[in-house]
């Protein structure tokens, strides 16, 4: 339940305080635990927002079954497949909340306390609360624990900045302040046009302007599977797709606001984080092509 120190922090009529957008498509493989791990949650003055862009697997049955026995899940089906983005805007669209989080359908909270502790630490002073992520396998086995702990606390500066140097990504799970986030969504939809990473120039943007804090008690399970969006992409596709986003990103800390010390440290560190990503995938995209033509040659053999 809540206690009395986070109720302070919010709206004393009916609106929930916090509200929870899950954007989902053919989801049926993981989100009834996803589902579950965030009704279980200890602090429970929200609302579960679900978007279904027109899924054709189970899970519409199973998001009708979970919002007849919970009152806080609003379920929406949408007519037909208007893309992520689309999905993601809607829920955002939709919430009532004076704090907003996305929930990933493959991801899971960590703790029964992981979104108490995000209240608590946002308050009023800050825009943004980012929790620690624990990177494990489709079958919850874990990879990496702690992945952005052990950044920010090495971190020279301490702070939010350092932790998109290196994962700009998770940060996007978050919970913010409703209004703000509102304010930089149109960062995702201008890139767009980008199949992966594109979130990652939202992530770089907010980090620098809004007041961030990290929350080390609270966990984001971030599940890494063969039906992540970037698992679905040749290397060619992503090779392509990170260049034009590390141009972009560049040229973002190029003209945003730093001091020249800090500017030459963050750009030194970004050059060299993704020029060693870029060498990766142009090996890897070389490793593809040459598969493709011995596919090839090989077929063609068997047909002569």
């Amino acid at each position: 339940m809540e206690t009395e120190e986070n109720n302070i922090y919010f709206q004393t009529n009916s609106t929930p305080a916090v509200s929870i957008g899950m954007p989902v498509y053919n989801g049926e493989k993981f989100i009834i635990e996803a589902l579950d791990s965030i009704l279980a949650q200890t602090f429970t003055d929200f609302e579960l927002i679900i978007s279904d862009n027109a899924s054709t697997d189970g899970t519409e049955a199973i998001c009708n079954d979970y919002a007849t026995r919970d009152s806080r899940i609003r379920y929406f089906r949408q007519n037909e497949n208007a893309g992520a983005l689309f999905n993601f805007k809607f829920v955002l669209n939709e919430a009532r909340g004076s704090f907003f989080k996305w929930a990933a359908v493959d991801d899971l909270f960590g703790t029964k306390e992981t979104l108490a502790n995000l209240v608590k630490s946002l308050g009023f002073q800050f825009q943004l609360a980012i929790p620690d992520v624990t990177l494990v396998n489709e079958s919850k086995q874990t990879i990496t624990k702690g992945m952005l702990s052990s950044i920010f606390h090495a971190s020279k500066t301490n702070n939010i900045q350092s932790l998109a140097l290196e994962y700009p990504s998770f940060q996007i799970y978050g919970l913010f302040v409703t209004n703000a986030l509102r304010q930089y969504f149109t960062i995702l939809e201008k890139n767009s046009d980008l199949r992966c990473f594109g979130e990652g120039i939202f992530v770089h943007v907010i980090s620098k302007e809004l007041k961030g804090v990290f929350v080390d008690t609270a966990v984001l399970i971030y599940r890494r599977h063969t039906e992540n969006a970037s698992s679905t992409l040749t290397p060619p596709i992503l090779l392509k797709n990170f260049i034009k986003y590390t141009y972009r990103v560049l040229d973002l800390y190029m003209g945003n606001s730093f001091s020249s010390g800090d500017k030459f440290y963050l750009l030194r560190k970004l050059s060299l984080k993704h020029a060693k990503y870029v060498l990766f995938l142009m090996a890897e995209s070389v490793v593809y092509c040459y598969r493709n033509i011995l596919r090839c040659l090989i077929s063609h053999k068997k047909l002569a």
